[in-house]
């Protein structure tokens, strides 16, 4: 499987946000710690409050509209980074894009779980006028600090492997829930899945239609799946997390986070576990999955991805799509989600509430479940360009004059140094960035990646945005100013 030398060259800094409870009701510390230094400062905020619940049901409900989560996503900010630390925010962002590089969030809850039920990830920024959890720039997720040290994961053979589970027990009425679609749900899965198959990136092994503790534990030793996908129901019970699996004659079976735990033990391939509320799905299997999240990675799980909405045909087809696409091209998982996200605020816009379902819970500092195999070839276009001669420039993405660069050369130095997943993540940047589809890989004119590189460079030069492609670039490899100047 190829690498991406774009996401090999992009560094995150890191911004920690450990919330606590304080002293005072409904009040919290939070505190931020990064390279450019720590802050701390107080939150209120009551997540049982009439003004909160109010707009969680109507997030439940579907009625939501754009102003909504400006609304919610403003007070998410409020609550998050009050006074100082939202200094520290930015100062951290701020120096984080001098070095051309993205700020990791990372929001530590286990200290406040009464906040966890809150959908962080419809955090907004209304100075950046910007959705934290869309942004690459910015990837989140809900960090879990391990209890023990764990084993570094094993290196990958061919493709992304990937094992569907769904679980559809026969009594799911005597739990008031309704019938799952097994038919539709792997249809929907497989078509999200089919170019990535077409083009080995993904390997999908034979999908379980029952989810059979036996028959799981046998799929897991016979084909060593890199990420478990989970499709079904779950049950909110005593302030835990259950799901509903299947017993041996198809009546469901209430599988804590413990016991679920164990059944992926001694499988250390999986590194990923994906838990997809059904569409049918009420709100107990959304909090349960939810809930079960931090207990799966605290036990030894590596990430967990789970819904605390369920997401319909067209917008779950987008979000898989891109998820195991970045995934497929090893991206960290949180830039991963990130990418994902954001191709469903794309497709579907900021009214509706999909782009934000995914919430990511994850013990691995840097987001990098899998090791991707050597591109000895891409690594070889990119070292030879680090290691010529320097020109004598100065600092090399603030030097050029954007509207200096030659396209010509522009094109070669693009066509040495990005692959294919890298021309992808560039042109989804750009995409989002302008707000314009247009620009996409897949929109682009030409087969080879040449062609698809000229296209992108006449794109821009017809619009007058040469500026923004250069500093896009540059940005992406620094060192190519010498190359441009």
């Amino acid at each position: 499987m190829p690498a991406s030398n774009h996401t090999e060259l992009r560094r995150y800094q890191d911004l920690e946000l450990s919330v606590v409870v304080a002293q005072t009701p409904h009040t919290y510390l939070v505190t931020a710690r990064s390279s450019a230094g720590q802050a701390s400062g107080h939150a209120t905020l009551d997540p049982a409050s009439d003004e909160w619940r109010a707009a969680l049901d109507a997030i439940h409900r579907e009625d939501t509209d754009e102003a909504l989560f400006f609304d919610l996503g403003t007070r998410l900010f409020a609550a998050l980074f009050p006074d100082d630390v939202q200094d520290a925010y930015r100062a951290s962002l701020g120096y984080a894009q001098g070095e051309g590089q993205g700020l990791r969030l990372r929001l530590h809850l286990t200290q406040a779980p009464e906040l966890a039920a809150l959908p962080w990830e419809y955090l907004y920024d209304r100075q950046r006028d910007l959705f934290l959890g869309v942004s690459s720039d910015t990837p989140l997720s809900r960090f879990i600090e391990p209890q023990q040290v764990f084993p570094a994961p094993p290196p990958p053979s061919g493709a992304l492997r990937l094992l569907t589970v769904i679980s559809d027990p026969t009594d799911l009425e005597d739990y008031g829930l309704p019938a799952l679609d097994a038919e539709q749900e792997l249809k929907t899965l497989t078509q999200a899945l089919k170019r990535l198959q077409t083009k080995d990136l993904l390997q999908e092994v034979p999908p379980l239609r029952h989810a059979i503790r036996a028959e799981i534990s046998e799929a897991l030793r016979e084909h060593r799946p890199h990420v478990l996908h989970l499709i079904g129901h779950g049950a909110f019970q005593d302030g835990r997390g259950k799901l509903l699996l299947e017993d041996e004659d198809h009546y469901a079976l209430e599988m804590s986070d413990r016991a679920f735990r164990e059944l992926l033990e001694g499988h250390p391939d999986t590194r990923l576990v994906v838990l997809n509320a059904c569409q049918g799905a009420t709100r107990a299997a959304g909090d349960a999955m939810l809930g079960m999240g931090p207990q799966l990675v605290s036990r030894g799980v590596p990430a967990v991805v789970a819904m605390q909405y369920p997401v319909y045909d067209r917008a779950a087809i987008s979000f898989t799509r891109e998820f195991y696409r970045a995934l497929a091209h090893w991206y960290p998982i949180d830039v991963a989600l990130s990418q994902a996200r954001r191709a469903v605020y794309l497709d579907f816009g900021p009214d509706r509430r999909d782009w934000g379902v995914p919430v990511l819970f994850m013990r691995d500092r840097e987001g990098r479940l899998f090791t991707p195999p050597a591109a000895k070839t891409d690594t070889q276009k990119v070292e030879r360009i680090r290691t010529r001669e320097p020109a004598d420039v100065p600092s090399p993405v603030l030097s050029i004059d954007p509207a200096d660069v030659n396209p010509t050369r522009l094109r070669q130095a693009m066509i040495e140094v990005y692959d294919k997943p890298g021309l992808v993540a560039l042109c989804n940047d750009l995409a989002f960035k302008y707000n314009d589809r247009s620009v996409e890989y897949d929109s682009l004119r030409g087969e080879s990646l040449s062609a698809k590189v000229l296209y992108l460079i006449d794109w821009h030069r017809r619009r007058r945005r040469m500026a923004d492609l250069v500093r896009k670039v540059l940005a992406d490899f620094h060192f190519l100013a010498e190359e441009l100047a």
